[in-house]
């Protein structure tokens, strides 16, 4: 699947469609479009406001996607292994949540980590209605808008997966995410795709 749109269909297509609005629930791990594994290393428990560096990353994406002003909320949770895209957090709508310990490694690597990893997330927003219910299809559509928010927002190709190539561990793959090289792929040819639109 080829998922890739410049900056004013993503504007025009995600909000028609509701995609961003949308509160219906699905059956997805944990209630998350990004199935994924919980974690509680510390033992803290519970979701709290994010940090204004991780609400601005958010910002800068739907700027970058051409989005307006970012209309989700951003929370933090030790709960959550990385991050996960929520279609309807608590009946409180559509929301992005992340592991602090996660974003301040990923932020240890590149500053441009973080921003990807939120970008991928809110590809679960925009690509929803789009994707198949194959969870890797679903991955691989949120990767791409990702590579696409990348372009936009000034990362070079090398930024554009540096959370994926340095940031999380080398896989060939899981019942629920396609595997690294496959991931990369996405994210270039979509950064590749987007660069050409330009």
């Amino acid at each position: 699947m080829v998922f890739y749109i410049n900056r004013r269909q993503f504007l025009v297509s995600s909000i028609s469609c509701g995609c961003l609005l949308s509160s219906a629930t699905t059956s997805h791990a944990a209630g998350s479009l990004c199935a994924m594994t919980r974690s509680n290393p510390s033992g803290r428990s519970g979701i709290f406001e994010g940090s204004n560096a991780a609400k601005k990353d958010a910002d800068d994406v739907f700027e970058a996607l051409g989005l307006g002003p970012r209309n989700m909320p951003v929370y933090a949770s030790y709960e959550i292994a990385n991050a996960a895209a929520f279609p309807d957090l608590n009946g409180q709508g559509p929301a992005i949540v992340y592991n602090p310990d996660f974003m301040t490694r990923l932020n240890n690597i590149n500053g441009w980590a973080p921003a990807s990893v939120i970008a991928h997330e809110i590809g679960h927003h925009v690509a929803r209605d789009r994707a198949s219910p194959n969870s890797h299809r679903r991955e691989l559509a949120a990767d791409e808008v990702s590579g696409c928010a990348m372009f936009w927002a000034g990362a070079s190709r090398k930024q554009a997966t540096v959370a994926m190539t340095e940031g999380l561990p080398t896989n060939t793959g899981s019942p629920t995410h396609p595997g690294t090289a496959q991931r990369v792929d996405a994210i270039l040819e979509a950064y590749d795709r987007c660069a050409a639109l330009q």
